[in-house]
């Protein structure tokens, strides 16, 4: 972090908003702030920027910018600093990087340090005090055994802010690759910060080394010593998601009934010596992500080894067949019975998409599913689909 990042220059955006009236709903303009930094590649500021510069996407739609000025009005800043165990390798420089930051930044900026292990804890609220703010700072230590908790207090700090009628407001997230620890849904989340109007600068701290799971993986925070998230472990809660909102999938047929089934039982094939298995993991759409890696971890291990219970391999209601690790990029898979659907999950690769008019380069996959149309109807099988594909695109509603 350096103070080079402070933000300078404030963008107004035009964004298009529903208003209720006697008549119906009207679509109506409204005009929204935005705080951004630009630097060069010496960290210093870029001046003669204006609204051709830079593009703002929202929900996937692009928005007009109006005109783009210097923020020059004092800001109510909020650092928010992941001190989780995730950060025990990193909590000299992160702590060392927010004394360097409250140091140079304008002395009229008022500035609160926030920590984010087990729960959100404040070291100092909002002031413009140097000597308490670098006494904040250098309490920033890594607590053992915990997690963050950055949607908690993303979304408690939000509301204070509402509170306090603050009408030039950033939250700055610095936070690494720790488990999220939270019960916060995304979309009161996402409530509460358009109706503070903050702004969010996010910093991210960690080791992301490429593969063909890094676009998926890097969305999801992880304890250093747990097993790491696969592929199959986001698709195994994706699934369970899915199943739980389209229930006629999560079913088998029988010779006198469809029967549906309460809870999303998620069975991951597995090449064992002893030929191929279907271990599965109960109840998924009630674990975490973090739960489903462990759980994961442990049945595709035992597999292996040949130590399976019986109680490990019954009940199954949904399976998943990950052929990406072999580069596989489209299969069929048969269907388990006496299940009536599965997935077959190919790797993941970077593909040139069109997105908004435009060429991009993104990471895709294949999935191809395969249903018993005794229990299923295509119309449904197709929803369901849908589902998962808005889920891996958008992990956070999930939340």
């Amino acid at each position: 972090m350096r103070s080079s990042f402070r933000p300078t220059l404030a963008i107004a955006v035009a964004i298009a908003v529903l208003s209720s009236s006697n008549s119906g709903l009207t679509a109506q303009a409204r005009e929204r702030t935005l705080f951004v930094s630009a630097v060069n590649d010496k960290g210093e500021p870029v001046e003669g920027l204006g609204p051709d510069a830079f593009v703002v996407r929202e929900d996937g739609r692009r928005r007009e910018i109006l005109r783009v000025s210097r923020a020059t009005e004092p800001l109510d800043i909020a650092l928010m600093i992941d001190n989780s165990q995730a950060t025990a390798d990193e909590i000299t420089f992160i702590r060392d990087g927010v004394s360097r930051f409250v140091a140079a930044m304008d002395g009229e900026h008022r500035i609160a340090i926030l920590g984010l292990a087990e729960r959100p804890t404040v070291f100092v609220q909002y002031t413009t005090d140097k000597t308490q703010l670098a006494t904040a700072a250098g309490r920033l230590f890594s607590i053992a055994g915990s997690g963050m908790t950055l949607l908690d207090a993303l979304y408690e700090t939000s509301r204070g802010l509402r509170r306090r009628d603050s009408l030039r407001a950033v939250f700055i997230p610095v936070v690494t690759d720790g488990t999220e620890f939270t019960n916060r849904y995304s979309k009161d989340l996402v409530k509460e910060l358009r109706e503070s109007g903050v702004a969010l600068h996010t910093v991210a701290i960690g080791r992301f080394p490429y593969s063909d799971e890094h676009a998926i993986r890097e969305r999801s925070f992880l304890l250093d010593d747990g097993p790491k998230a696969t592929v199959t472990d986001l698709l195994t809660k994706v699934c369970a998601a899915a199943l739980l909102r389209h229930r006629e999938v999560n079913a088998q047929y029988t010779d006198n009934a469809i029967v549906l089934f309460p809870t999303a039982n998620v069975g991951i094939a597995v090449a064992a010596p002893q030929g191929l298995v279907v271990p599965v993991i109960h109840g998924a759409e009630r674990l975490r992500l973090t739960e489903i890696a462990a759980a994961r971890a442990d049945i595709v291990s035992r597999a292996r080894e040949g130590k399976l219970q019986r109680g490990d391999l019954e009940n199954g209601t949904f399976t998943i067949s990950n052929l990406g690790m072999y580069r596989v990029e489209r299969f069929t898979a048969v269907l388990n019975p006496p299940q009536a659907a599965i997935v077959a999950v190919g790797a993941t690769e970077e593909r040139a998409v069109a997105l908004d008019g435009e060429v991009v380069v993104r990471p895709t996959m294949t999935i191809t599913a395969t249903f018993d149309h005794r229990a299923v109807d295509g119309a449904p099988a197709a929803d369901f689909l849908q589902t998962v594909k808005e889920y891996l695109e958008e992990p956070a509603l999930l939340l």
